[in-house]
């Protein structure tokens, strides 16, 4: 029903926003969006990293690709030229985002979302590939607005035998490959159900090496309206951790959960590795009675409501935020004069 009604919203407020032109850097209200590479050319048939990078104004966020209680991912939708190709986004750690009450999934300040471009095999060297992309996301902050770009990135095609240089964006997808979220290897991810009560255990295959407290970690699950966000009591176990999670109200339990961990404070050394980010996926078992593992002790101490208060606000936030966003998507678009 969220995602239902988010559209909905979109489809209205998008009506009246202006249509952004084709160009390399566009500007709106909340958002600079541009597409940048990470390397100066491209040889035939050649592979580099390109991305869309967002740069938020303050307090105001956009989304992942699971939005958490509400929201809409950031979506780009491409014309490449003939034998070219681009991946599927390779989304960097999200942030939970408690609105009132509702926890979003989502990105604050500066973003790049890198996607893996491959070069048609016969371009021609000398010549240029123009990449061209609508890319539509959802910001928000008291309201949330829809907007839109159309961008634009041209690649010179340098020869085979021809290096291609670095950009002003390299470094920056550098860094993102470092973080991109690697598979959970060494430990073992499990999953318990009673109920619509759920008991998420990612557990080490050997001892720790270190008497070293563990950093606390946040799950961000793929599915959508599957996990209630605001859910999310963490404990340290002697093995690894264990994490008490709820299905909503109306979800079907699956038979796997799959989601991304990610170790707070940038440390990847908890995985074994550098990544802070790794993926996961952990079958359900159905059993009489959730039980911590012995020794557990708790991490955080984020606030759960009751199921009846929880539906409740949710309901009664949704609508707010619905009319709100109304309101405040006629006054932006339709009084520019006024509020510039």
């Amino acid at each position: 029903m969220r995602s239902l009604w988010s559209l909905f919203l979109c489809l209205m407020l998008a009506a009246w926003a202006p249509a952004s032109p084709a160009n390399s850097v566009v500007r709106t209200d909340h958002v600079t969006a541009e597409l940048v590479a990470e390397r100066s050319a491209v040889q035939p048939g050649g592979r580099l990293q390109v991305g869309l990078r967002l740069q938020h104004i303050p307090k105001w966020h956009t989304y992942w690709r699971n939005p958490g209680d509400s929201g809409l991912p950031t979506m780009i939708d491409w014309q490449l030229p003939a034998g070219a190709s681009v991946g599927e986004i390779e989304w960097p750690a999200p942030k939970r985002l408690p609105i009132g009450p509702l926890v979003n999934y989502g990105y604050e300040g500066e973003l790049l979302l890198p996607l893996r471009f491959t070069a048609p095999a016969d371009a021609r060297p000398g010549s240029d590939l123009r990449l061209r992309a609508k890319a539509d996301w959802l910001v928000c902050h008291d309201v949330c607005i829809p907007e839109s770009a159309t961008l634009e990135l041209l690649l010179p095609v340098v020869a085979a035998d021809t290096a291609p240089g670095s950009t002003a964006w390299t470094t920056g997808f550098e860094q993102a490959a470092a973080l991109r979220a690697q598979p959970l290897q060494g430990w073992t991810a499990a999953l318990e159900r009673q109920g619509r009560e759920l008991l998420l255990t990612l557990e080490s295959d050997s001892p720790r090496a270190t008497d070293a407290p563990l950093p606390p970690v946040e799950v961000f699950p793929f599915a959508e309206q599957l996990i209630e966000p605001a859910r999310h009591e963490l404990y340290a176990t002697p093995r690894g951790y264990a994490l008490k999670l709820r299905l909503m109200a109306d979800a079907t339990p699956p038979a796997e959960l799959g989601g991304v961990v990610v170790a707070q404070g940038g440390s990847g050394t908890v995985w074994g590795s550098a990544a802070p980010m790794v993926e996961f996926s952990a079958p359900l078992r159905e059993v009489p009675r959730i039980v911590l593992p012995e020794g557990a002790r708790r991490l955080d101490a984020t606030p759960l409501a009751s199921a009846a208060s929880a539906s409740g606000a949710l309901s009664t936030g949704l609508w707010m935020a619905l009319l709100m966003a109304f309101v405040g998507g006629m006054v932006l678009n339709l009084m520019p004069c006024v509020f510039p």
